[in-house]
């Protein structure tokens, strides 16, 4: 119940941003073709920075950061692991390693990963 509260804060918070019409207006604007071949290009991991497709770039990148204040996301775990990351660099690596086995039904951890 906490989570679903604070994730549609979080999207209520994205939606009232300033560039988010900006935004909607570029995806409206967009064209079938060039979203499939930047889509074709992920796939085959391949990054286009074509001068056809610098709207669909830029509204990669927006994705991206935006996506990382959805839980649950590739973006929110790659934010999570680069603060462990910068966690490890600051402080040095941890001393003691506990694990923590839950059961899969009722865990909050295994629900949201």
């Amino acid at each position: 119940m906490l989570q679903r509260r604070e994730a549609c804060l979080h999207a209520r918070l994205m939606t009232s941003k300033p560039y988010f019409s900006k935004t909607a207006d570029q995806i409206a604007s967009l064209n079938a073709d060039d979203i499939k071949q930047v889509l074709n290009g992920i796939e085959k991991n391949k990054i286009n920075t074509s001068s056809r497709t610098p709207q669909v770039n830029a509204l990669l990148s927006q994705v991206k950061a935006i996506g990382g204040k959805v839980m649950g996301s590739a973006q929110s775990r790659s934010m999570l692991r680069n603060q462990i990351h910068g966690l490890i660099f600051n402080q040095g690596l941890p001393s003691i390693f506990l694990t923590i086995n839950p059961a899969d039904i009722n865990s909050r951890v295994a629900l949201y990963f």
